[in-house]
């Protein structure tokens, strides 16, 4: 990692900062951040670590960098390689032809009988189609940073017609069994950040998914069929 890499990710980093409405001047900043990143995206962070990050002497981990943006309210591709969305567009829709959320999600409509496509790479948001009914069905596969029960899920924009799905990986302890859970999140309120939005919220009982700051419970979608149709 090159000097100007840390450096210049120093500069957006202190432009984020600079921007959050809730960032105190520069006495006590570095201490605000640090709170926010502990209290909000489960990250502890010592003084030291911190302090490279913002007089560029070094650069988090992409995981962390995706935390630090999601608690400043930036976008994580702008923050991390200092590209807006439009132009990272075409590199983002070929990466996530591998994302796993999405071919779970494309082997559960497809093993339903749905025949499945992926979109050209100028799209917009959508990750994929199913022909569902006779309709020509766009879904938007999103997985989840977890704290504890906390989850978050980052949603890129615009959705549009597109059905916002969360797939969730949990893996039993008894026979380490990876069972997979889909929740229909198209209808839940999202936090618009620019260029991408998110929702925030606890996992209960039973797989059921709650929003934070809402009464709307959103519950375990199992076939194809409740994912279009249950709000």
């Amino acid at each position: 990692m090159s000097q100007d890499t840390t450096q210049e990710f120093a500069r957006r980093l202190q432009q984020a900062m600079d921007g959050h409405p809730e960032a105190p001047p520069a006495h006590g900043r570095q201490k605000w951040l640090m709170d926010r990143l502990a209290k909000n995206a489960g990250l502890k962070l010592s003084p030291n670590t911190l302090h490279k990050w913002i007089n560029g002497t070094a650069k988090p981990r992409e995981d962390n960098i995706r935390k630090i943006a999601l608690v400043l309210s930036v976008d994580e591709i702008w923050l991390d390689k200092g590209l807006r969305r439009d132009s990272a567009r075409k590199r983002q829709d070929n990466e996530a032809r591998g994302s796993r959320p999405i071919w779970h999600l494309a082997a559960l409509l497809s093993g339903q009988g749905h025949t499945v496509s992926f979109p050209g790479v100028e799209e917009e948001a959508v990750h994929l189609y199913a022909n569902i009914g006779g309709d020509r069905i766009g879904f938007i596969a999103v997985e989840a940073s977890t704290t504890d029960a906390q989850r978050s899920y980052v949603i890129p924009e615009p959705v549009g017609d597109n059905r916002v799905i969360a797939v969730s990986e949990n893996t039993t302890s008894k026979n380490n069994t990876v069972c997979l859970t889909f929740h229909d999140l198209t209808d839940a309120p999202r936090t618009w950040m620019g260029g991408f939005s998110v929702i925030q919220g606890e996992m209960k009982g039973n797989g059921q998914f709650e929003e934070m700051g809402s009464k709307g419970v959103f519950t375990p979608a199992p076939n194809p069929k409740e994912l279009v149709t249950t709000a």
